[in-house]
């Protein structure tokens, strides 16, 4: 459960709970009134707006408009999906008579369940809990070492970035939202809000119009999959993709949906086909976006235009950029660098999973889309600066490693620093702490290091 440390005014409850409508594709007229009934996932905290005419499902009385928060468990993903079976939860009134929950922390009051519903309801003090499910919003499973005192302090502070970031965005001009320039930039690095994640994607990477200017439709490219190997090699892979995720083990069209996008892009790209690695990106960008034909193009444009050469066979691409890391670090960090040559590290061992994955299943979820948002407008220079910040961010652990083991670890132990739990300021560090960084720089340094 959230803490709600601290006070909303009326217009970003509103907002706060529009975008949860907006990400789930909830049907909702939204103009002066908070819809009549909202059902939204995130953090596992369910939404719901009651009007004075609707009855509270657990007492039976009639309720002033009121916001009820649902946190329920792993288990209960079924429910929301539309699983027939009954899963225990917990139900928690929030009550929102007028404004002046505005300008206070809001006190919550227990509900008495009824005896044909399992329902386990609780008195909480907001101020103190701090109590998140094992599962983020996107259905991982969180890793046993997971801060949750770390992020529910950061989310106490992001939930109302979000709201912020969301107004803004509905503010900006469609003409500022379809093409790039210097306002739309800003916004990007800022942080696309996920009911706009998909469309802002699809556009500033170019997906969008490399679907317009295609002779064939991703209808068109399903209906080519016929190579029994490709199809095999996709189907082994998937139970593995994504196995702790409740949507992908819970959810059969997901798994069907990822299949498509892995086989319709492997039999219309010759010279890549499926490589391992693509299943952890497409498996994300289907999350990210719900939306199947979409991850099919922003795969595609990943593959074919942003990350050149990296999923070939020979992976040129992936071997340049590696050496280009190895020669950024040098520059940026001689210490660093020289402590890693002196245990005899290959950056090959941590980094190339960082490159293959772009960050996927290596950093937080939500860390991980921030960093795309600004890979799909900036490009893959972004790599480098991610990579380069985490180095650095890092580096006395790094330095305090004694050997080989002690190194990888400190490279693992990453993904679980407050650096990288607060996605918002981290990607703030990414335009910082390396410096100027021109795609210009990258390129003569790729041509240096492309294998002969």
């Amino acid at each position: 459960m959230a803490k709600w440390g601290f006070a909303l005014t009326k217009e970003e409850v509103k907002l706060t709970v529009r975008t949860y409508v907006t990400e789930n594709n909830i049907p909702y007229n939204f103009r002066n009134n908070i819809p009549e009934q909202i059902l939204s996932l995130n953090e596992h905290i369910i939404f719901e707006t009651i009007s004075p005419s609707r009855s509270c499902p657990s007492t039976n009385t009639t309720l002033t408009p009121s916001l009820w928060i649902k946190a329920i468990d792993q288990p209960s993903v079924d429910m929301l999906l539309g699983q027939p079976q009954t899963r225990q939860r917990d139900l928690i009134g929030l009550n929102l008579v007028d404004s002046s929950f505005l300008s206070t922390p809001p006190k919550f009051q227990a509900a008495r369940p009824t005896t044909n519903e399992a329902t386990r309801v609780l008195t909480l003090n907001p101020m103190a809990q701090t109590n998140f499910s094992k599962i983020d919003e996107y259905g991982f499973q969180r890793s046993k070492n997971f801060n949750y005192e770390i992020y529910g302090d950061f989310m106490s502070q992001y939930y109302r970035v979000l709201a912020k970031r969301t107004k803004r965005w509905e503010e900006l001009k469609d003409s500022e939202k379809h093409k790039k320039n210097n306002t739309l930039k800003r916004f990007v690095r800022k942080g696309i809000p996920i009911s706009h994640r998909t469309s802002a994607w699809m556009i500033v990477s170019g997906a969008q119009l490399l679907r317009e200017e295609s002779m064939f439709t991703y209808n068109d490219f399903k209906q080519q999959i016929n190579n029994q190997t490709i199809i095999d090699m996709i189907q082994i892979d998937l139970p593995r993709t994504v196995p702790d995720n409740i949507y992908f083990s819970n959810e059969s069209l997901l798994p069907s949906q990822l299949f498509n996008i892995l086989a319709a892009f492997a039999h219309q790209n010759n010279e890549v086909s499926y490589c391992q690695g693509l299943n952890y990106i497409a498996g994300l960008l289907l999350l990210a976006t719900k939306d199947e034909e979409a991850t099919f193009w922003l795969l595609k444009v990943l593959v074919e235009k942003i990350l050149p050469q990296y999923y070939i066979k020979t992976m040129s691409g992936l071997l340049t950029d590696l050496e280009v890391l190895d020669e950024l670090i040098k520059i940026q960090d001689p210490v660093v660098y020289k402590h890693i040559q002196d245990i005899g590290m290959p950056w090959a061992v941590t980094t190339t999973k960082w490159f293959v994955c772009i960050y996927a299943e290596v950093l937080p979820t939500e860390t991980v889309l921030r960093i795309w948002d600004c890979l799909f407008y900036e490009g893959s220079k972004i790599l480098f600066r991610v990579a380069i910040t985490l180095i650095k961010l890092h580096r006395e652990q790094i330095l305090e490693a004694r050997d080989l083991s002690e190194l990888v670890v400190s490279f693992k132990m990453m993904a679980e620093s407050p650096n990288v739990i607060n996605c918002h300021k981290f990607i703030t560090d990414i335009f910082k702490i390396p410096g100027s960084f021109s795609r210009k720089t990258l390129n003569k340094l790729r041509l240096k290091h492309q294998p002969q």
